[in-house]
């Protein structure tokens, strides 16, 4: 990918940009900007159970 400055943004916020710091899914980080705007409660029970499976009933409601 080609990346210019035609709009003369800052030089560092232009390197941090060119550089290629976003593998995408299934890179191995920490975690998500969208991970870290979740409770934290939610974020650590999330992480906490990640490899397990759960089944849930579905009451039948008619």
């Amino acid at each position: 990918m080609n990346i210019t400055n035609y709009n003369k943004i800052p030089e560092p916020i232009y390197r941090a940009v060119c550089q290629n710091w976003y593998s995408g899914a299934g890179a191995k980080h920490f975690c998500s900007v969208t991970e870290l705007l979740k409770p934290e409660k939610l974020f650590v029970l999330e992480r906490r159970h990640k490899d397990q499976h759960f089944h849930i009933e579905m009451p039948n409601l008619s």
